[in-house]
């Protein structure tokens, strides 16, 4: 059959269309009506629906091109060629068919294919009232449902969020120039670019150069891991380099108890090189009695690996690298040589699990880009497992047997046994992989405390906005985020949060609250990574997240 080519005047795709009288067609591409030239025009595509932004980003709808003139009409071909054309598609068109009905008895009866839906007198009439003439194409993703008012207010709060951090950064690029300066552009920042801000934006490109100047000399903690964290989301390969120095510093400053203190060694380039070699030849840690079990029970895919799966590479082999022949403040970190018991885990250890959950973020986003982390990951999984009390929390302070609990520790302590997991899935063996984390009996009593902490999401029962504790909730936000959990036991941990950020977020968009670092700068900017439900560990294998239990 004779085609006709048109060029959609949305998007510019050139169409073929079969002659005859198709006065208005859609486009198969951008999915907009357009009328075939010498026609009456069609009504313009609606405007799409907005979408939660508190969600993942719906694809941007694309731009509509300027009309473009129709090429000329091709010469009528002679009579005896067009009955030719007409004959040979005839043949063609009998053929297809065929084919597609051979087809289509072949995927319906073939075990396991899915029945396409028969058609229905209602669907077909339908089908036949329209006027427009649809082509052809790929099934069009399904349009953004209509936001509720809660979804509204809080997309509003992330704006009114949004606009008053931009209004407090300084000339500097640094939103605090004072006590944590690189920590305090680097948050913001990282904040900023979770909330959907471009990484070209002037104010991120001042934070990030901020941030670069800083880490010859930097060494705190908190600073080193959000460092880490802001230049791997902003994603400039410049700042490869640069996440692995911040990393080795941070490998060098854990503790023997597998946290962090406030302070890390810095590391000359020469001394960084030797550590990152030392740990890329190291096999795993071996168990530690009395620490390292899990209480799990492997599954069937532990116990008999399924078709198709590929198992982790082997560990190198002992010996492989002389410790004596390196220096010997290398030697001496507790990555090198682990403690070898319980008692030599907490013997001088003045390690806090506030910064060791900010150590395990860092670690955890230096391991895409490269660093060797799997003894870090073992030591910190060896931490939480030796310090957790019978209740299932973990105190501020590192104590064999654990001692007394706090709420946003309890977070901590749920980072930290789950990365223990998640290193399983890559070359860094240190336990059977395939074990089931719904029997865990650590996680379980964890989760189990966690959800006595989370309140009622009703609107009307919140609290004053300065008793509202903002490093609390962004640590549930982010066990929620790890663990793919839409309820922790029976609260909807997200609703909850939500309504009482809503309710507490001061006029000029900013929150302020209470609990460990409480600011108006660190209160909204953890705000609003609750908010958007960011997830630093997004990484984290997924078999390890779905076997959570929901």
């Amino acid at each position: 059959m004779l085609a006709t080519k048109v060029i959609c005047p949305h998007c510019s795709r050139r169409l073929k269309l079969p002659q005859g009288e198709n006065p208005r067609v859609r486009c198969p591409y951008c999915q907009a009506p357009f009328a075939v030239p010498g026609t009456a025009p069609v009504k313009a595509a609606p405007a799409p629906t907005p979408v939660l932004r508190a969600l993942p980003f719906a694809p941007p709808p694309l731009a509509a091109a300027a009309p473009v003139a129709s090429p000329p009409v091709p010469p009528t071909l002679p009579r005896r060629n067009r009955v030719l054309w007409w004959i040979v598609g005839g043949v063609g068109a009998i053929v297809l068919v065929a084919l597609g009905l051979v087809l289509q008895e072949l995927w319906v009866e073939r075990p396991g294919g899915t029945n396409r839906p028969a058609s229905t007198p209602e669907a077909d009439s339908a089908a036949g009232a329209s006027a427009v003439v649809t082509l052809p194409t790929t099934p069009r993703a399904p349009q953004p449902r209509e936001l509720t008012p809660e979804e509204k207010r809080v997309n509003a709060a992330i704006d009114r969020g949004i606009a008053f951090l931009r209004k407090q950064q300084t000339d500097s690029g640094t939103w605090v120039p004072y006590g944590h300066p690189v920590g305090m552009a680097a948050l913001p920042a990282l904040t900023l670019l979770e909330c959907g801000v471009s990484p070209e934006d002037p104010q991120v490109q001042k934070a990030a150069a901020f941030v670069r100047k800083a880490i010859p000399k930097l060494n705190k903690t908190y600073e080193l891991a959000l460092a880490i964290l802001f230049l791997d989301r902003l994603g400039e390969s410049q700042d490869r380099p640069r996440i692995k120095t911040l990393a080795a510093r941070l490998i060098a400053g854990q503790t023997r108890a597998g946290g962090w203190t406030y302070d890390c060694p810095l590391l000359s380039t020469e001394y960084e090189q030797l550590l990152t070699e030392a740990l890329q030849e190291l096999p795993p840690l071996p168990r530690l009695e009395g620490v390292d079990e899990r209480g799990t029970k492997p599954t069937e895919a532990g116990r008999k690996p399924q078709e198709g799966t590929s198992t982790p590479k082997e560990s190198p082999a002992p010996g492989k690298i002389d410790l004596a022949r390196l220096p010997q403040m290398i030697r001496n970190f507790p990555v090198m040589r682990p403690p070898e018991s319980k008692q030599e885990m907490s013997r001088h250890d003045n390690s806090d699990n506030s910064n060791t959950q900010f150590g395990i973020l860092g670690i955890w986003a230096a391991r895409r880009h490269g660093v060797p982390v799997g003894r870090t990951l073992a030591l910190i999984e060896r931490r939480f497992r030796a310090s957790q009390n019978q209740q299932g929390t973990w105190g501020y302070n590192f104590s064999i047997g654990g001692g007394g609990g706090t709420p946003a520790m309890i977070c901590a302590g749920l980072l930290g046994l789950a990365v223990g997991y998640a290193r399983d899935e890559g070359t860094e063996r240190g336990h059977p992989p395939g074990q089931d984390v719904t029997s865990d009996p650590a996680i379980q009593r964890a989760l189990k405390a966690l959800s006595a902490e989370i309140g009622s999401p009703d609107p009307n029962s919140n609290p004053p906005a300065n008793a509202l504790n903002l490093y609390f909730l962004w640590s549930v936000e982010r066990v929620g985020m790890l663990y793919d959990l839409e309820r922790i036991g029976e609260k909807d941990w997200y609703s909850w949060g939500s309504r009482l950020l809503v309710a507490t977020q001061s006029a000029e968009g900013s929150w302020h609250g209470q609990g460990h670092g409480a600011s108006p700068l660190v209160d909204t900017s953890l705000a609003l990574l609750f908010l958007r439900r960011v997830n630093f560990t997004y990484d984290v294998p997924t078999k390890f997240r779905l076997n959570a239990e929901r």
